[in-house]
């Protein structure tokens, strides 16, 4: 099932003068809910990983009803193939009405949001990116940390030190899969060990206390810091 409403955003970029509102908003002259369910091709690498949410996209409208400029704007963390197939569904849409300002056919940004849903047969674990109750570690974090972290030796005699933040997901049994680097705020170049390290650590963590989603331990996704600070 894939879900959708319309929102009007973004300013101008182009040399043509591109409207974010005019006095005619461009609209399709077709039924979308419908064309959205009958078109999607729900990735099978988001169904693996039971993966759902929300992708928005922005397009133009062009004067001649084409539509243009496709490009996912929010969602793009959801992976799993749903931002580049809801950039899909955007781009192979029939065309639109344009808009118009002033009695004269303009260009107009438009950003639509296109939801992913599974139905309950096809949802194995779902994925949250965020949930009523975060996951957590029944420990002391700060202390498996401590007792847990092999500085790498290169590093620590060249004195490299810094942040890598992890990404993981926790299951709903609290188990830790799919981990890997979401960002890294290393002072200097050489950045593979502490890397490599920050994975292993992450990788090899006792269990943690899984996310709740209306009252039912779901798997979520979780990002950490691992912090390298030479003394």
């Amino acid at each position: 099932m894939c879900l959708f409403t319309l929102a009007q955003t973004a300013p101008a970029q182009n040399n043509k003068e591109v409207y974010k509102v005019v006095d005619n908003m461009p609209k399709a002259p077709y039924n979308m809910g419908t064309y959205l369910s009958n078109h999607v091709q729900y990735p099978q690498a988001a169904i693996d990983s039971g993966i759902q949410g929300k992708v928005y996209v922005q397009f133009i409208v062009e004067t001649d009803s084409s539509i243009s400029n496709v490009k996912a704007t929010r969602g793009a963390e959801l992976g799993g193939g749903l931002p580049a197939e809801a950039e899909r569904l955007v781009r192979e849409m029939p065309k639109w009405a344009p808009g118009t300002q002033k009695g004269v056919l303009v260009r107009v940004y438009f950003t639509m949001p296109v939801n992913f849903k599974l139905e309950a047969d096809q949802r194995k674990d779902t994925v949250y990116p965020y949930t009523e109750v975060l996951p957590r570690a029944p420990y002391d974090w700060y202390k498996y940390l401590s007792n847990n972290l092999r500085y790498p030796n290169y590093s620590r005699n060249n004195y490299l030190q810094g942040n890598v933040y992890v990404r993981f997901i926790v299951r709903r049994d609290g188990s830790i899969t799919d981990v890997r680097l979401a960002r890294r705020e290393l002072i200097n170049d050489k950045k593979t060990e502490l890397e490599i390290e920050a994975l292993r650590l992450v990788t090899e963590m006792p269990n943690w206390s899984p996310a709740m989603q209306n009252g039912q331990p779901v798997s979520c996704y979780f990002t950490v810091p691992i912090v390298f600070r030479l003394r």
